[in-house]
Protein backbone atom coordinates (compact mmCIF):
# COMPACT_ATOMS: atom_id res chain seq x y z
CA UNK A 1 0.00 0.00 0.00
CA UNK A 2 1.32 3.58 -0.50
CA UNK A 3 1.79 5.74 2.14
CA UNK A 4 -0.95 8.65 2.57
CA UNK A 5 0.20 12.75 2.75
CA UNK A 6 -1.93 15.31 4.33
CA UNK A 7 -4.62 16.00 3.16
CA UNK A 8 -4.34 19.89 4.93
CA UNK A 9 -1.59 20.33 2.78
CA UNK A 10 -3.10 19.49 -0.27
CA UNK A 11 -6.40 20.82 -0.10
CA UNK A 12 -4.37 23.90 0.71
CA UNK A 13 -2.54 23.43 -2.31
CA UNK A 14 -5.53 23.16 -4.28
CA UNK A 15 -7.87 25.95 -2.99
CA UNK A 16 -5.36 28.25 -1.02
CA UNK A 17 -3.96 31.26 -1.95
CA UNK A 18 -2.04 31.11 -4.82
CA UNK A 19 -3.30 27.47 -5.19
CA UNK A 20 -4.05 24.93 -8.35
CA UNK A 21 -7.95 26.39 -8.12
CA UNK A 22 -6.84 29.85 -8.93
CA UNK A 23 -4.16 28.92 -11.57
CA UNK A 24 -6.46 27.13 -13.61
CA UNK A 25 -9.59 30.01 -13.12
CA UNK A 26 -7.01 32.74 -14.69
CA UNK A 27 -5.86 30.29 -16.91
CA UNK A 28 -9.59 29.00 -17.94
CA UNK A 29 -10.59 32.81 -17.94
CA UNK A 30 -7.78 33.81 -20.56
CA UNK A 31 -8.16 31.22 -23.00
CA UNK A 32 -8.96 31.33 -26.04
CA UNK A 33 -9.41 27.05 -26.38
CA UNK A 34 -13.19 25.84 -26.13
CA UNK A 35 -14.71 26.30 -23.04
CA UNK A 36 -15.09 22.67 -22.27
CA UNK A 37 -11.29 22.07 -22.52
CA UNK A 38 -10.65 25.57 -21.05
CA UNK A 39 -12.26 24.87 -17.89
CA UNK A 40 -11.79 21.05 -17.45
CA UNK A 41 -8.64 21.82 -15.11
CA UNK A 42 -10.97 24.01 -13.35
CA UNK A 43 -13.61 21.30 -12.85
CA UNK A 44 -10.80 18.56 -12.43
CA UNK A 45 -9.25 20.77 -9.53
CA UNK A 46 -12.68 21.70 -7.82
CA UNK A 47 -13.62 17.97 -7.78
CA UNK A 48 -10.33 17.08 -6.13
CA UNK A 49 -10.91 19.37 -3.49
CA UNK A 50 -14.23 18.42 -2.67
CA UNK A 51 -13.12 15.07 -2.23
CA UNK A 52 -10.22 16.08 0.28
CA UNK A 53 -12.98 18.05 1.87
CA UNK A 54 -15.24 15.28 2.26
CA UNK A 55 -12.94 13.15 3.98
CA UNK A 56 -11.88 16.09 6.54
CA UNK A 57 -15.67 16.24 7.14
CA UNK A 58 -15.05 12.91 8.22
CA UNK A 59 -12.52 12.81 10.11
CA UNK A 60 -9.95 12.07 7.99
CA UNK A 61 -6.27 13.30 7.80
CA UNK A 62 -5.06 11.92 5.17
CA UNK A 63 -5.60 12.20 1.13
CA UNK A 64 -8.25 9.53 -0.02
CA UNK A 65 -6.76 7.65 -2.33
CA UNK A 66 -3.85 5.04 -2.30
CA UNK A 67 -3.39 1.48 -4.33
CA UNK A 68 -2.82 -1.92 -3.66
CA UNK A 69 -1.44 -3.90 -6.55
CA UNK A 70 -1.75 -7.43 -5.01
CA UNK A 71 -5.53 -7.30 -4.24
CA UNK A 72 -7.59 -6.19 -7.11
CA UNK A 73 -11.42 -6.15 -6.17
CA UNK A 74 -14.57 -4.78 -7.28
CA UNK A 75 -15.39 -1.29 -7.08
CA UNK A 76 -18.41 -0.25 -5.18
CA UNK A 77 -20.27 2.29 -8.52
CA UNK A 78 -19.34 0.17 -11.40
CA UNK A 79 -18.07 -3.54 -10.07
CA UNK A 80 -15.16 -3.19 -12.24
CA UNK A 81 -12.03 -4.20 -10.86
CA UNK A 82 -9.34 -1.75 -9.11
CA UNK A 83 -6.95 -1.87 -6.86
CA UNK A 84 -7.13 1.76 -5.91
CA UNK A 85 -8.48 2.31 -2.27
CA UNK A 86 -10.24 5.40 -1.26
CA UNK A 87 -10.23 5.20 2.67
CA UNK A 88 -9.59 1.84 2.60
CA UNK A 89 -12.82 1.08 0.00
CA UNK A 90 -12.40 0.00 -3.47
CA UNK A 91 -13.51 2.24 -5.96
CA UNK A 92 -12.12 3.99 -9.00
CA UNK A 93 -11.62 7.21 -8.22
CA UNK A 94 -13.50 8.40 -10.73
CA UNK A 95 -16.21 6.52 -9.97
CA UNK A 96 -16.01 8.26 -6.26
CA UNK A 97 -16.07 11.53 -7.13
CA UNK A 98 -19.32 10.49 -9.75
CA UNK A 99 -21.45 9.52 -6.93
CA UNK A 100 -20.50 12.59 -4.55
CA UNK A 101 -17.58 11.62 -2.48
CA UNK A 102 -19.21 8.92 -0.22
CA UNK A 103 -17.14 9.06 3.34
CA UNK A 104 -17.37 6.61 6.09
CA UNK A 105 -16.15 8.09 9.53
CA UNK A 106 -12.41 7.49 9.92
CA UNK A 107 -12.65 4.99 13.01
CA UNK A 108 -14.81 2.88 10.24
CA UNK A 109 -12.97 3.04 6.82
CA UNK A 110 -9.78 3.74 8.14
CA UNK A 111 -9.83 -0.19 9.50
CA UNK A 112 -7.06 -2.40 7.87
CA UNK A 113 -7.94 -3.86 4.69
CA UNK A 114 -7.83 -7.66 5.54
CA UNK A 115 -6.90 -8.71 1.80
CA UNK A 116 -4.38 -6.62 2.07
CA UNK A 117 -1.03 -7.90 3.75
CA UNK A 118 1.36 -5.45 2.75
CA UNK A 119 2.94 -3.27 5.09
CA UNK A 120 4.66 0.17 4.08
CA UNK A 121 8.03 -0.19 3.77
CA UNK A 122 10.02 2.61 5.80
CA UNK A 123 13.04 2.09 4.62
CA UNK A 124 11.69 2.86 0.83
CA UNK A 125 12.45 6.46 0.46
CA UNK A 126 14.88 7.14 -2.29
CA UNK A 127 17.49 9.95 -1.55
CA UNK A 128 17.56 13.34 -3.44
CA UNK A 129 20.08 13.00 -6.36
CA UNK A 130 22.34 16.32 -7.03
CA UNK A 131 23.37 17.20 -10.70
CA UNK A 132 27.30 16.47 -10.09
CA UNK A 133 30.17 15.82 -12.12
CA UNK A 134 30.15 12.32 -10.96
CA UNK A 135 26.67 11.87 -11.69
CA UNK A 136 27.48 13.82 -15.29
CA UNK A 137 30.73 11.07 -16.04
CA UNK A 138 28.66 8.29 -15.39
CA UNK A 139 25.51 8.87 -17.60
CA UNK A 140 27.16 8.19 -20.74
CA UNK A 141 24.32 6.55 -21.88
CA UNK A 142 22.44 8.35 -25.06
CA UNK A 143 19.27 10.26 -24.88
CA UNK A 144 15.80 9.61 -25.51
CA UNK A 145 16.33 9.55 -29.62
CA UNK A 146 19.57 7.56 -29.41
CA UNK A 147 19.75 3.71 -29.26
CA UNK A 148 19.05 1.05 -27.07
CA UNK A 149 19.92 1.19 -23.42
CA UNK A 150 21.14 -1.69 -21.36
CA UNK A 151 18.69 -2.82 -18.55
CA UNK A 152 18.67 -0.78 -15.66
CA UNK A 153 18.89 -1.77 -11.98
CA UNK A 154 16.12 -0.44 -10.07
CA UNK A 155 16.23 0.00 -6.04
CA UNK A 156 13.19 -0.38 -4.03
CA UNK A 157 10.19 1.32 -4.16
CA UNK A 158 10.33 0.99 -7.48
CA UNK A 159 11.60 -2.56 -8.41
CA UNK A 160 9.65 -5.63 -7.64
CA UNK A 161 10.88 -8.74 -6.33
CA UNK A 162 10.67 -12.04 -8.17
CA UNK A 163 8.68 -13.39 -5.69
CA UNK A 164 5.74 -10.42 -5.85
CA UNK A 165 6.12 -10.32 -9.67
CA UNK A 166 5.01 -14.04 -10.04
CA UNK A 167 2.53 -13.33 -7.77
CA UNK A 168 1.07 -10.35 -9.32
CA UNK A 169 1.23 -12.15 -12.75
CA UNK A 170 -0.97 -15.03 -11.24
CA UNK A 171 -3.30 -12.34 -10.09
CA UNK A 172 -3.88 -9.74 -12.67
CA UNK A 173 -4.18 -12.27 -15.10
CA UNK A 174 -7.73 -13.52 -13.76
CA UNK A 175 -9.95 -14.95 -15.79
CA UNK A 176 -12.48 -12.58 -17.33
CA UNK A 177 -15.58 -14.14 -17.95
CA UNK A 178 -16.19 -15.39 -21.46
CA UNK A 179 -19.99 -13.73 -21.92
CA UNK A 180 -18.99 -10.46 -20.25
CA UNK A 181 -15.75 -10.31 -23.00
CA UNK A 182 -17.71 -11.54 -26.01
CA UNK A 183 -20.41 -8.51 -24.49
CA UNK A 184 -17.64 -6.13 -24.01
CA UNK A 185 -15.85 -6.42 -27.64
CA UNK A 186 -18.82 -7.05 -29.69
CA UNK A 187 -19.83 -3.33 -28.24
CA UNK A 188 -16.49 -1.50 -29.19
CA UNK A 189 -16.49 -3.58 -32.79
CA UNK A 190 -20.02 -2.32 -34.01
CA UNK A 191 -18.63 1.76 -32.61
CA UNK A 192 -16.54 1.32 -35.19
CA UNK A 193 -18.28 -1.28 -37.48
CA UNK A 194 -22.00 -0.97 -37.12
CA UNK A 195 -23.40 -3.56 -39.38
CA UNK A 196 -20.90 -6.17 -38.15
CA UNK A 197 -23.24 -9.28 -37.04
CA UNK A 198 -22.52 -12.07 -34.27
CA UNK A 199 -20.59 -13.86 -36.02
CA UNK A 200 -18.32 -11.18 -37.50
CA UNK A 201 -17.69 -10.27 -33.63
CA UNK A 202 -17.00 -13.86 -32.77
CA UNK A 203 -14.75 -14.23 -35.84
CA UNK A 204 -13.17 -11.09 -34.34
CA UNK A 205 -12.79 -12.09 -30.85
CA UNK A 206 -11.05 -15.31 -32.15
CA UNK A 207 -8.62 -13.17 -34.01
CA UNK A 208 -7.93 -10.91 -30.99
CA UNK A 209 -6.97 -14.45 -28.95
CA UNK A 210 -4.63 -15.74 -31.66
CA UNK A 211 -2.70 -12.73 -32.55
CA UNK A 212 -2.64 -10.69 -29.29
CA UNK A 213 -0.96 -12.68 -26.61
CA UNK A 214 1.27 -12.31 -24.09
CA UNK A 215 3.63 -14.88 -21.86
CA UNK A 216 2.40 -17.10 -23.79
CA UNK A 217 -0.98 -16.74 -23.33
CA UNK A 218 -4.27 -14.98 -25.31
CA UNK A 219 -4.70 -11.62 -23.57
CA UNK A 220 -8.12 -11.34 -22.98
CA UNK A 221 -10.49 -7.90 -23.88
CA UNK A 222 -11.63 -6.33 -20.96
CA UNK A 223 -14.79 -3.60 -20.80
CA UNK A 224 -13.00 -0.88 -23.53
CA UNK A 225 -10.33 -0.79 -26.07
CA UNK A 226 -8.37 1.80 -23.73
CA UNK A 227 -8.80 -0.08 -20.56
CA UNK A 228 -7.48 -3.30 -22.47
CA UNK A 229 -4.35 -1.29 -22.40
CA UNK A 230 -4.26 -0.25 -19.22
CA UNK A 231 -4.62 -4.24 -18.07
CA UNK A 232 -2.15 -5.36 -20.39
CA UNK A 233 0.41 -2.37 -18.57
CA UNK A 234 0.51 -4.06 -15.36
CA UNK A 235 0.17 -7.63 -16.16
CA UNK A 236 3.26 -6.99 -17.97
CA UNK A 237 4.77 -5.13 -15.32
CA UNK A 238 3.98 -7.57 -12.88
CA UNK A 239 5.98 -9.89 -15.11
CA UNK A 240 8.72 -8.19 -15.96
CA UNK A 241 11.27 -7.18 -13.37
CA UNK A 242 12.64 -3.79 -15.41
CA UNK A 243 9.39 -2.36 -15.34
CA UNK A 244 8.27 -0.90 -12.19
CA UNK A 245 4.79 -0.64 -11.39
CA UNK A 246 3.97 2.99 -12.12
CA UNK A 247 2.65 4.72 -9.01
CA UNK A 248 0.10 7.86 -10.10
CA UNK A 249 1.39 11.10 -10.60
CA UNK A 250 1.34 13.42 -7.30
CA UNK A 251 3.52 16.40 -7.67
CA UNK A 252 1.85 19.17 -7.39
CA UNK A 253 4.36 21.03 -9.37
CA UNK A 254 4.42 19.07 -12.39
CA UNK A 255 -0.06 18.67 -12.31
CA UNK A 256 0.52 22.63 -12.63
CA UNK A 257 3.17 22.61 -15.29
CA UNK A 258 1.31 19.66 -17.72
CA UNK A 259 -2.30 21.72 -17.12
CA UNK A 260 -0.90 25.23 -17.50
CA UNK A 261 -1.18 26.56 -20.77
CA UNK A 262 2.62 28.03 -20.53
CA UNK A 263 3.73 24.63 -21.21
CA UNK A 264 4.10 23.18 -25.06
CA UNK A 265 1.50 21.26 -25.89
CA UNK A 266 0.67 21.70 -29.73
CA UNK A 267 3.14 21.27 -32.90
CA UNK A 268 0.32 21.72 -35.08
CA UNK A 269 1.25 24.50 -37.76
CA UNK A 270 0.79 26.01 -41.26
CA UNK A 271 3.61 27.52 -43.36
CA UNK A 272 2.46 30.61 -44.57
CA UNK A 273 5.08 30.88 -47.33
CA UNK A 274 3.78 27.77 -48.62
CA UNK A 275 0.16 28.38 -49.37
CA UNK A 276 -1.70 25.93 -51.78
CA UNK A 277 -3.37 27.20 -54.98
CA UNK A 278 -6.40 25.94 -56.64
CA UNK A 279 -5.69 22.64 -59.34
CA UNK A 280 -2.67 22.19 -57.29
CA UNK A 281 -2.96 18.93 -55.45
CA UNK A 282 -2.50 17.88 -51.68
CA UNK A 283 -0.62 14.36 -50.70
CA UNK A 284 -0.99 13.69 -47.22
CA UNK A 285 1.83 11.64 -45.44
CA UNK A 286 0.94 10.04 -42.11
CA UNK A 287 3.11 8.43 -39.24
CA UNK A 288 2.86 5.40 -38.89
CA UNK A 289 1.59 4.68 -35.52
CA UNK A 290 3.07 7.48 -34.29
CA UNK A 291 2.78 7.01 -30.59
CA UNK A 292 3.00 3.46 -30.64
CA UNK A 293 6.86 4.34 -32.55
CA UNK A 294 7.84 7.28 -29.83
CA UNK A 295 6.52 4.82 -26.80
CA UNK A 296 9.41 2.45 -28.14
CA UNK A 297 12.18 5.31 -27.43
CA UNK A 298 10.71 7.62 -24.75
CA UNK A 299 12.29 7.92 -21.20
CA UNK A 300 9.78 8.43 -18.38
CA UNK A 301 10.18 9.37 -14.96
CA UNK A 302 9.12 7.35 -11.90
CA UNK A 303 7.81 8.61 -9.03
CA UNK A 304 7.97 12.29 -8.45
CA UNK A 305 10.64 14.98 -10.19
CA UNK A 306 13.37 17.24 -8.63
CA UNK A 307 13.30 20.55 -9.25
CA UNK A 308 16.48 22.90 -9.97
CA UNK A 309 16.18 26.18 -9.60
CA UNK A 310 20.05 27.53 -9.29
CA UNK A 311 20.97 29.54 -12.50
CA UNK A 312 24.28 28.65 -12.42
CA UNK A 313 23.68 24.80 -12.13
CA UNK A 314 21.05 25.29 -14.80
CA UNK A 315 23.71 26.75 -17.32
CA UNK A 316 26.70 24.03 -15.88
CA UNK A 317 24.71 21.11 -16.45
CA UNK A 318 22.12 21.48 -19.50
CA UNK A 319 23.52 19.26 -21.74
CA UNK A 320 22.38 16.31 -18.62
CA UNK A 321 19.33 18.17 -17.88
CA UNK A 322 17.97 17.64 -21.43
CA UNK A 323 18.56 14.08 -21.29
CA UNK A 324 16.22 13.76 -18.54
CA UNK A 325 12.31 13.51 -18.63
CA UNK A 326 11.28 15.87 -17.62
CA UNK A 327 10.48 20.20 -18.35
CA UNK A 328 12.62 23.31 -18.58
CA UNK A 329 11.14 26.47 -17.83
CA UNK A 330 13.08 29.51 -20.09
CA UNK A 331 13.75 32.51 -19.18
CA UNK A 332 13.25 34.17 -22.17
CA UNK A 333 12.14 33.48 -25.57
CA UNK A 334 14.57 31.63 -27.74
CA UNK A 335 15.78 33.17 -31.11
CA UNK A 336 14.38 30.28 -33.44
CA UNK A 337 15.12 32.65 -36.84
CA UNK A 338 17.66 30.14 -37.79
CA UNK A 339 15.67 26.91 -37.54
CA UNK A 340 13.80 25.09 -41.04
CA UNK A 341 10.69 26.72 -41.88
CA UNK A 342 8.55 24.18 -40.63
CA UNK A 343 10.03 24.02 -36.98
CA UNK A 344 9.92 27.21 -37.05
CA UNK A 345 6.16 27.35 -37.29
CA UNK A 346 5.96 24.44 -35.27
CA UNK A 347 7.45 26.21 -32.44
CA UNK A 348 6.10 29.67 -33.04
CA UNK A 349 4.38 29.90 -30.17
CA UNK A 350 7.79 29.04 -27.79
CA UNK A 351 9.30 32.34 -29.85
CA UNK A 352 6.99 34.78 -29.26
CA UNK A 353 6.88 33.86 -25.49
CA UNK A 354 3.24 32.54 -25.48
CA UNK A 355 4.68 29.38 -24.26
CA UNK A 356 7.81 29.15 -22.10
CA UNK A 357 8.03 25.25 -20.62
CA UNK A 358 9.19 23.14 -22.51
CA UNK A 359 9.59 19.12 -22.21
CA UNK A 360 13.04 17.75 -22.53
CA UNK A 361 12.84 16.91 -25.79
CA UNK A 362 12.48 19.43 -27.18
CA UNK A 363 15.15 21.69 -25.59
CA UNK A 364 17.39 18.54 -26.76
CA UNK A 365 15.96 19.08 -30.37
CA UNK A 366 16.90 22.80 -30.24
CA UNK A 367 20.14 22.73 -28.96
CA UNK A 368 21.94 19.73 -30.37
CA UNK A 369 20.11 19.34 -33.93
CA UNK A 370 20.39 23.46 -34.40
CA UNK A 371 22.21 25.24 -32.13
CA UNK A 372 19.94 27.09 -30.59
CA UNK A 373 21.03 28.56 -27.38
CA UNK A 374 18.66 28.38 -24.31
CA UNK A 375 18.32 30.22 -20.75
CA UNK A 376 16.42 28.20 -17.92
CA UNK A 377 14.86 29.62 -15.00
CA UNK A 378 13.98 26.20 -13.75
CA UNK A 379 14.79 22.68 -14.23
CA UNK A 380 11.84 19.80 -13.05
CA UNK A 381 13.50 16.32 -13.97
CA UNK A 382 13.97 12.91 -12.91
CA UNK A 383 17.05 12.00 -11.85
CA UNK A 384 18.83 8.86 -13.48
CA UNK A 385 18.32 6.60 -10.95
CA UNK A 386 14.24 7.22 -11.53
CA UNK A 387 14.18 6.83 -15.20
CA UNK A 388 13.90 4.57 -18.00
CA UNK A 389 12.32 3.24 -21.27
CA UNK A 390 9.05 2.36 -19.12
CA UNK A 391 6.47 1.95 -22.13
CA UNK A 392 8.95 0.13 -24.03
CA UNK A 393 7.70 -3.23 -23.29
CA UNK A 394 4.13 -3.13 -23.83
CA UNK A 395 4.84 -1.21 -27.05
CA UNK A 396 6.78 -3.97 -28.60
CA UNK A 397 4.26 -6.34 -27.66
CA UNK A 398 1.51 -4.02 -29.22
CA UNK A 399 3.17 -3.87 -32.29
CA UNK A 400 3.77 -7.74 -32.39
CA UNK A 401 -0.09 -8.22 -32.20
CA UNK A 402 -0.52 -4.84 -35.08
CA UNK A 403 1.94 -6.14 -37.57
CA UNK A 404 0.70 -9.99 -37.11
CA UNK A 405 -3.15 -8.78 -37.92
CA UNK A 406 -2.09 -6.71 -40.23
CA UNK A 407 -0.77 -9.46 -42.46
CA UNK A 408 -3.74 -11.25 -41.20
CA UNK A 409 -6.15 -8.83 -42.51
CA UNK A 410 -4.31 -8.44 -46.02
CA UNK A 411 -4.97 -12.23 -45.82
CA UNK A 412 -8.54 -11.72 -45.50
CA UNK A 413 -8.37 -13.63 -42.48
CA UNK A 414 -12.20 -13.64 -40.91
CA UNK A 415 -12.09 -11.38 -38.32
CA UNK A 416 -8.39 -9.66 -38.46
CA UNK A 417 -9.73 -6.29 -39.58
CA UNK A 418 -11.96 -5.92 -36.64
CA UNK A 419 -9.67 -7.31 -34.33
CA UNK A 420 -6.99 -4.74 -35.97
CA UNK A 421 -9.00 -1.90 -35.36
CA UNK A 422 -9.57 -2.71 -32.10
CA UNK A 423 -5.94 -2.86 -30.97
CA UNK A 424 -5.53 0.17 -33.24
CA UNK A 425 -7.88 1.65 -30.34
CA UNK A 426 -6.32 0.37 -27.90
CA UNK A 427 -2.79 1.93 -28.16
CA UNK A 428 -4.22 4.98 -29.29
CA UNK A 429 -6.73 5.39 -26.64
CA UNK A 430 -4.00 4.54 -23.59
CA UNK A 431 -1.10 6.28 -25.10
CA UNK A 432 -3.16 9.07 -26.52
CA UNK A 433 -5.75 9.51 -24.05
CA UNK A 434 -5.88 7.52 -20.65
CA UNK A 435 -2.38 8.60 -19.72
CA UNK A 436 -3.37 11.83 -18.72
CA UNK A 437 -7.28 11.34 -18.24
CA UNK A 438 -7.39 11.12 -14.01
CA UNK A 439 -11.11 10.80 -14.67
CA UNK A 440 -10.61 7.66 -16.34
CA UNK A 441 -7.86 6.18 -15.55
CA UNK A 442 -7.08 5.76 -12.12
CA UNK A 443 -4.27 3.29 -11.91
CA UNK A 444 -0.11 4.01 -11.34
CA UNK A 445 -0.62 5.05 -15.17
CA UNK A 446 -2.16 8.02 -14.88
CA UNK A 447 0.85 10.07 -15.55
CA UNK A 448 0.69 13.11 -17.70
CA UNK A 449 4.08 13.84 -17.26
CA UNK A 450 4.62 10.09 -19.42
CA UNK A 451 2.18 11.58 -22.22
CA UNK A 452 3.53 15.12 -22.50
CA UNK A 453 7.21 13.20 -22.99
CA UNK A 454 5.52 11.03 -25.63
CA UNK A 455 4.05 13.62 -27.36
CA UNK A 456 7.16 15.64 -27.35
CA UNK A 457 8.87 12.64 -28.56
CA UNK A 458 6.19 12.04 -31.52
CA UNK A 459 6.64 15.26 -32.80
CA UNK A 460 10.54 15.67 -32.50
CA UNK A 461 10.77 12.71 -34.45
CA UNK A 462 8.66 14.05 -37.13
CA UNK A 463 10.49 17.34 -37.69
CA UNK A 464 13.18 15.89 -37.83
CA UNK A 465 12.27 13.82 -40.72
CA UNK A 466 11.17 16.73 -42.56
CA UNK A 467 14.93 17.93 -41.62
CA UNK A 468 16.23 15.55 -43.60
CA UNK A 469 13.73 15.51 -46.27
CA UNK A 470 13.80 19.01 -46.74
CA UNK A 471 17.81 18.97 -47.02
CA UNK A 472 17.58 16.51 -49.74
CA UNK A 473 14.81 18.23 -51.73
CA UNK A 474 11.24 17.86 -52.08
CA UNK A 475 11.31 18.24 -55.66
CA UNK A 476 10.02 21.01 -58.01
CA UNK A 477 6.68 22.64 -57.33
CA UNK A 478 6.38 20.95 -53.92
CA UNK A 479 5.90 22.39 -50.60
CA UNK A 480 5.02 21.56 -47.20
CA UNK A 481 1.93 23.28 -46.24
CA UNK A 482 1.65 22.03 -42.49
CA UNK A 483 0.69 19.36 -40.12
CA UNK A 484 -1.42 18.25 -37.62
CA UNK A 485 -0.60 15.67 -35.15
CA UNK A 486 0.66 12.72 -37.21
CA UNK A 487 -0.65 13.65 -40.31
CA UNK A 488 1.61 15.86 -42.54
CA UNK A 489 0.69 18.33 -46.25
CA UNK A 490 2.26 18.50 -49.18
CA UNK A 491 1.20 20.22 -52.20
CA UNK A 492 2.32 19.59 -55.85
CA UNK A 493 1.78 20.19 -59.40
CA UNK A 494 -1.04 17.67 -60.64
CA UNK A 495 1.02 15.48 -62.29
CA UNK A 496 3.47 14.58 -59.40
CA UNK A 497 0.96 13.49 -57.26
CA UNK A 498 0.90 11.89 -54.81
CA UNK A 499 4.34 13.35 -53.65
CA UNK A 500 7.10 10.57 -51.91
CA UNK A 501 10.44 12.68 -50.61
CA UNK A 502 13.24 10.50 -51.02
CA UNK A 503 14.63 11.49 -47.55
CA UNK A 504 11.59 9.40 -45.83
CA UNK A 505 10.95 6.01 -45.22
CA UNK A 506 7.77 4.50 -45.93
CA UNK A 507 6.20 1.75 -44.22
CA UNK A 508 3.40 1.14 -47.36
CA UNK A 509 6.29 -0.13 -49.63
CA UNK A 510 8.28 -3.29 -49.53
CA UNK A 511 11.39 -2.61 -47.66
CA UNK A 512 13.25 -2.19 -44.32
CA UNK A 513 10.28 -0.03 -43.09
CA UNK A 514 7.51 -2.14 -44.59
CA UNK A 515 4.65 -1.48 -41.57
CA UNK A 516 7.28 0.04 -39.05
CA UNK A 517 6.06 2.62 -37.00
CA UNK A 518 7.33 5.96 -37.07
CA UNK A 519 7.81 5.71 -40.97
CA UNK A 520 5.31 7.43 -43.57
CA UNK A 521 2.52 6.26 -45.86
CA UNK A 522 0.77 7.87 -47.97
CA UNK A 523 -3.07 8.30 -46.55
CA UNK A 524 -5.05 10.16 -48.85
CA UNK A 525 -4.80 12.99 -51.84
CA UNK A 526 -7.33 15.67 -53.03
CA UNK A 527 -7.26 18.52 -55.53
CA UNK A 528 -6.99 22.19 -53.38
CA UNK A 529 -10.33 23.68 -53.41
CA UNK A 530 -10.44 27.61 -52.71
CA UNK A 531 -12.05 26.65 -49.52
CA UNK A 532 -8.82 24.53 -48.64
CA UNK A 533 -6.58 28.20 -49.88
CA UNK A 534 -8.69 30.56 -47.77
CA UNK A 535 -8.30 27.74 -44.78
CA UNK A 536 -4.73 27.71 -44.91
CA UNK A 537 -4.70 31.58 -45.58
CA UNK A 538 -6.55 32.10 -42.17
CA UNK A 539 -4.34 29.64 -39.64
CA UNK A 540 -6.93 27.53 -39.65
CA UNK A 541 -4.79 24.08 -39.72
CA UNK A 542 -8.43 22.52 -37.89
CA UNK A 543 -10.27 23.15 -40.21
CA UNK A 544 -8.10 22.46 -43.56
CA UNK A 545 -7.83 18.69 -42.53
CA UNK A 546 -11.22 18.60 -42.27
CA UNK A 547 -11.87 20.08 -45.80
CA UNK A 548 -8.73 17.60 -47.20
CA UNK A 549 -10.23 14.27 -45.84
CA UNK A 550 -14.39 15.37 -47.25
CA UNK A 551 -12.37 16.24 -50.58
CA UNK A 552 -10.78 13.40 -50.74
CA UNK A 553 -13.36 11.13 -49.78
CA UNK A 554 -15.84 12.96 -52.42
CA UNK A 555 -13.04 12.14 -55.75
CA UNK A 556 -12.64 8.41 -54.04
CA UNK A 557 -16.23 7.95 -54.83
CA UNK A 558 -16.45 9.90 -58.30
Amino acid sequence: MTEHADAVTELAALIGDHGRAEVAYRQAVASTDTPARAWEPVLQTLARAYGLAAGLAAGHTTTPTDSDQGAMQPCQACHGHTAIRVYGQPWHYACWLSVGCPVSPAEESERPDNQSTEQPDPDSTEPRESVSAAETAADTTPGVDGREHPPEVHSEPHARRKKDREQATNEQHHHVDPAEERADFAREARRRFPDATDEDCAAALAAWHEHVRVLDREFQFQSSAGYSGVLLYELLAAAHGSMPQPEPLESETVHAITGAETTLHKYSFLDPDAAPHPGEVFTELDVTAQYLAAARSVEVGDGEPEVRTDTEELSRWLDTLQDRPGYLDLATAPDLSTLPGHARHALTELAEGRVWTVPTPVAKYLRKDHGIALDLARAVVWPKDRRGRRLETWARHVDTARRSLSEAAEAEQPGAAIALALVKSMYATFLGGLLRSQDHNDRGTYRPDWHDMMVSTAAINALRAWDRATRDGLGDGVRLVGGLKDAFWLVSPADQAPVRPAGLGYADQDGPDHRRPGKWHVNRQCTVTGDMAEAHTDGRVGTLQRLIVSGANAEETE
